[in-house]
């Protein structure tokens, strides 16, 4: 019955990753709020936008480089891996990972 649809729809959006979601809905949101935008305010506020916006995009570049550059330095700091245990692990592994053609 329509009941019963509705209940097993819902228990289905219990148990959905929320990342899904946010990719499914946040698209659709953003062109909606797009769509309705009135040009001349931003024109106005163009400078305003722009002088906030900029500090941001670098200051999050910069982070994203920082955090990155570290994590990967510590990854290999202190570790003495040569080729034979690359080797090693290689053919240990190679059975559990197989690549699609």
């Amino acid at each position: 019955s329509f009941r019963d649809i509705g209940w097993c729809a819902i228990d289905a959006s219990k148990r959905m990753d929320p990342h899904i979601m946010l990719l499914i809905m946040l698209p659709p949101l953003i062109y909606e709020s797009a769509s309705h935008l009135d040009w001349y305010v931003v024109k106005r506020c163009f400078d305003s936008i722009f002088v906030l916006a900029l500090p941001g995009v670098i200051f999050s570049f910069w982070m994203i480089a920082v955090l990155n550059s570290s994590m990967l330095f510590n990854i290999h700091k202190g570790t003495d891996i040569d080729d034979d245990t690359v080797n090693m692990l290689y053919e240990k592994y190679e059975d559990h990972y197989h690549w699609h053609d």
